[in-house]
């Protein structure tokens, strides 16, 4: 019978060397990426801009938040209030993501340095590369005042898992780790890395940290739950400059800077393995759909499982040649159905 490769959409590598599928390209210099809802914002550094992407459109068009600011580097989210950095002019804005036509609204103006921010709760945590310190502001006052947190060596990278802040330091080539529910907190280091390939952005997944080297062009992660675990490569081919990363559901998105896009790789949750295959003879009718669908060429009763683009199950049941799958609920969108007895995933577009 013949076969047919399944899309690069559903390539799925939870071993080193995994491949990576371009889901933006033409970017000017991608810096900070965060996701929200169904969103992925974008820090188009070179192209001094904010710019978002609907994941769930299958041909990512883009829209322009911010445009005209120079030299913007982190990103993060707070209520319907999106953070930024402009790290050579020390200053944290914010933009109203209800707005039709957001304007920047000035909320630090001596942020030494500004690089990666993120959130706890009402508080921002920002990286002062200039003055090697990681510093925090109340969002929720009217005119912050900053607080040290602690002391790192030209801090370059943020992402709170919990209430533990991981920090990777761009002149020490480490990741640190601080309990921010310590009255006074300290940087552990998590692991040294090699000199001269220090980590950049960060986020975590089943409780391992993913973290980019942009200078040997990888991401790699550890295992948060092993002491002393070593870093293992995820990544190390298909991107030129990976700096920052974010997570939908099980999909790792990838700001690759020099390569002037947005990467991503499924990590997971539709765990089909690298080498699934898809019966040519099978199809599904009709696609695009809007109430129904229906898998032709089966030869049997089997197990589906429906997921959405970004890899979360959605719905799950039992078909077979003659039976009707009923899809009506479903937001517009591209999906996958996956199909046990045959181990086969077709897509389609609900319309």
């Amino acid at each position: 019978m013949k076969k047919i490769v399944l899309s690069l959409l559903l390539i799925i590598s939870l071993k080193n060397n995994a491949q990576v599928t371009d889901v933006v390209t033409n970017i000017d210099w991608p810096q900070d990426i965060i996701t929200h809802n169904n969103d992925l914002y974008i820090v188009e550094r070179s192209g001094q801009r904010i710019i978002k992407t609907d994941l769930t459109d299958a041909t990512h068009q883009i829209t322009t938040l911010v445009s005209g600011m120079i030299n913007m580097y982190g990103v993060a989210i707070h209520t319907n209030y999106l953070y930024f950095s402009q790290n050579t002019t020390d200053k944290i804005f914010r933009i109203d993501l209800t707005a039709t036509n957001p304007t920047p609204e000035l909320v630090l103006s001596n942020a030494l340095g500004a690089y990666s921010i993120a959130f706890k709760g009402d508080e921002l945590y920002i990286c002062e590369r200039s003055n090697n310190k990681i510093v925090k502001i109340n969002v929720t006052e009217s005119n912050p005042v900053k607080t040290d947190v602690v002391t790192i060596n030209t801090p370059e990278g943020l992402f709170f898992n919990g209430d533990d802040l991981y920090v990777s330091g761009n002149n020490d080539y480490k990741i640190y780790k601080v309990d921010t529910n310590n009255p006074n907190p300290t940087a552990t280091v998590l692991t040294a890395l090699s000199y001269g390939i220090h980590a950049q952005g960060m986020t975590v997944y089943n409780n391992e940290l993913y973290f980019t080297q942009a200078n040997v062009a990888r991401v790699s992660k550890i295992d948060l739950s092993v002491a002393n675990a070593s870093p293992e490569i995820v990544v190390d081919s298909g991107l030129n400059g990976p700096r920052a990363l974010a997570i939908s559901g099980s999909n790792l998105f990838i700001s690759d800077s020099s390569g002037d896009k947005i990467s991503q790789l499924q990590l997971g949750t539709l765990s089909i393995h690298e080498n699934t295959i898809a019966d040519q003879s099978l199809s599904l009718v009709p696609n695009p759909a809007n109430n129904v669908i229906q898998v032709r060429g089966l030869q049997e009763l089997t197990n589906y499982s429906i997921y959405s683009y970004l890899g979360k199950k959605i719905s799950s049941g039992n078909t077979n040649n003659n039976t009707f799958i009923n899809i009506e609920s479903l937001e517009k969108g591209v999906y996958f159905i996956h199909l046990e007895a045959t181990k086969s995933t077709l897509q389609f577009i609900k319309i």
